[in-house]
């Protein structure tokens, strides 16, 4: 056995992975991953867990149930109400005492969106109204793409 690969619990001395929460070293067998796109909505709040390996007993108990919530709070996200700025005859009567949610540098309309109403249903809202998103061009020497900023105001309608 050469002097960087030590023994780890199963036995195996291949690649040597230490768990995020626990710290043990497992073997890539024994190990179960997080990539990074799976959490990319609940960054900055509780459904986030870091990308990186976890041994088996840490991803049972404590992945996986944040990895159930943030699917279900995505599903609720997806089938939120919606209500472009323009659509203002529809939303006149709606009240409109919750602060603003905005998102910024985002690569994708649809990913503001998203965004947007994930934040909204992690705070137990159901519709966006005055929804705003704008794009700006970026330039970057010959290369050219757009960045979309977008607010709108959660309420429950």
């Amino acid at each position: 056995m050469s002097q960087n690969q030590e023994p780890i619990p199963c036995g195996h001395s291949r690649a040597i992975l230490p768990c995020k929460f626990c710290e043990t070293i497992n073997c890539k067998s024994c190990t179960d991953f997080v990539e990074p796109h799976e959490f990319q909505y609940g960054i900055g709040t509780d459904l986030y867990v870091e990308a990186g390996s976890y041994c088996k007993s840490c991803y049972q108990q404590k992945v996986i149930p944040v990895l159930e919530q943030y699917e279900e709070t995505l599903k609720k996200a997806k089938n939120i109400n919606i209500y472009d700025i323009t659509q203002s005859k529809e939303t006149r009567r709606i009240s409109r005492k919750e602060p603003w949610i905005e998102v910024k540098d985002v690569l994708d309309r649809d990913e503001a969106l998203i965004r947007m109403a994930f934040i909204a249903v992690i705070r137990n809202f159901n519709t966006l109204i005055d929804v705003d998103i704008k794009s700006v061009k970026v330039q970057n020497g010959t290369y050219q793409h757009s960045v979309w900023t977008g607010r709108s105001r959660p309420t429950d309608y």
